[in-house]
């Protein structure tokens, strides 16, 4: 999850970052700046952290 907006940490670092990762992944564009994309991007954030949450739940054999 970053933002295009932050303003302490570039929007490419979070890109490599994600590229580094193993599946399951997903790059999530968040609204807002580094100190305020919580409160921007509340929606975006809950949502993708259910679906983050059932992907651990579906590899882990529970």
């Amino acid at each position: 999850m970053h933002s295009p907006n932050d303003e302490i940490v570039r929007y490419h670092h979070g890109r490599e970052l994600y590229e580094l990762l193993e599946e399951p992944k997903r790059f999530v564009e968040l609204r807002g700046g580094h100190n305020d994309n919580f409160f921007a991007s509340r929606d975006i954030i809950l949502k993708n952290w259910k679906w983050y949450l059932n992907e651990l739940n579906t590899h882990s054999g529970i």
